[in-house]
């Protein structure tokens, strides 16, 4: 049975919005990238182009997501080695769309869980969580 797994994109024509979105240096399995936190993403969420470019094992998949351009079926691949500002992070379970969108590896709900994210007068600020046993290493 297929599963269905909702996220929104914060992708508009213009590029990125500059308004709201918070992006967070990183890797995965070694390699640097660029994280785009989204609050409506259940899991990590990255294209088919850069899991096959960073070398990760894609499974395939029934499951499917609702986005804003529709419903799609997706694949799955196990993120390991995965670093966000320096935090090590334990092997997550991530969501791989088909094609070259979202352009940045999308920072879902299920890695957030190990950060506090703090809003303050428009600047969005991502924390290690108290008991979240993950290794700030430089």
């Amino acid at each position: 049975m297929a599963r269905v797994f909702a996220f929104v994109f914060l992708y508009f024509s213009g590029g990125w919005s500059s308004a709201s979105p918070l992006l967070v240096s990183g890797e995965i399995a070694g390699h640097s990238v660029v994280w785009l936190v989204d609050t409506g993403a259940s899991e990590p969420v990255l294209s088919r182009q850069m899991a096959t470019r960073l070398g990760l094992e894609i499974r395939a998949s029934t499951d499917q997501v609702a986005h804003s351009a529709g419903i799609s079926t997706v694949d799955r691949v196990r993120l390991r080695g995965t670093v966000i500002d320096h935090h090590h992070l334990p092997d997550l379970s991530a969501i791989v769309m088909p094609g070259n969108h979202p352009k940045h590896p999308l920072l879902g709900l299920s890695a957030l869980r190990y950060f506090t994210l703090i809003l303050d007068q428009g600047q969005m600020t991502l924390e290690p969580a108290r008991s979240s046993g993950i290794i700030r290493q430089p």
